[in-house]
């Protein structure tokens, strides 16, 4: 069965405004009180406004990169205006960290309640669309050609994986790449040249942009 919880940000943000707007009209149904309640939409209303200053604070960002790269490589008869500063406005109270897990432990109450229908989670917005592909773990496959590894994997219904790897006396998994279409090619050379190395990969999916699933088998090579 696929997961219920929407995976992007924006997504999430927009079904626990949802499910915070709803939930009152069944909260005696549920047997949930106003705190409760009003703790939903406290975590509501701090997310959704959280998501929005970093997506302003992303074109702000944006903004002065494109600055930077006309001022440097030229492109344009005279410079724009600088960009404009991000004006956060007043942010909602804060709350404890932890929403999504808040969220999910209310949701397993609601749904443990005699009173609890798939019609009221459907206007709820907490059950799983089973229509959608189940996205669990992608399964890499190594090997060498003309002196690269070739990271093979079945992307799916995601939109690629992300890879992370560790090599030769390394002694941590890093990010190495996002890869939205099989092969991932790894030429790097050798920590140490001439001297063969260990190099170990595992991936996650990827959906809107956000890692999703479960972690693949960790896979190996030697070079």
């Amino acid at each position: 069965m696929s997961d219920y919880l929407k995976k992007s940000d924006l997504e999430f943000v927009s079904q626990l405004n949802n499910f915070a707007t709803k939930l009152p009209g069944y909260a005696t149904a549920l047997g949930l009180t106003v705190p409760e309640t009003d703790a939903v939409q406290a975590d509501s209303d701090l997310l959704g406004a959280v998501v929005m200053a970093v997506g302003s604070s992303r074109t702000y960002a944006q903004g002065w990169t494109s600055f930077k790269d006309l001022a440097r490589h030229g492109g344009e008869v005279v410079l724009p205006d600088y960009p404009v500063a991000v004006n956060t406005v007043a942010m909602p109270p804060n709350v404890v960290p932890g929403i999504e897990e808040r969220f999910r432990e209310l949701v397993r109450r609601i749904k443990a309640n005699a009173a609890y229908t798939v019609g009221m989670g459907e206007d709820l917005g907490i059950e799983a669309d089973d229509s959608m592909p189940v996205i669990t773990a992608p399964e890499l496959k190594l090997k060498m050609e003309g002196g690269d590894i070739v990271i093979s994997f079945k992307k799916g219904a995601a939109q690629g994986v992300k890879l992370y790897s560790k090599r030769g006396s390394e002694t941590t998994f890093t990010f190495l790449a996002v890869d939205t279409r099989s092969p991932y090619v790894d030429n790097r050379p050798n920590l140490v040249e001439g001297v063969t190395e260990k190099r170990e990969y595992y991936a996650f999916y990827l959906v809107d942009d956000a890692q999703v699933g479960d972690q693949s088998p960790t896979v190996s090579i030697t070079v």
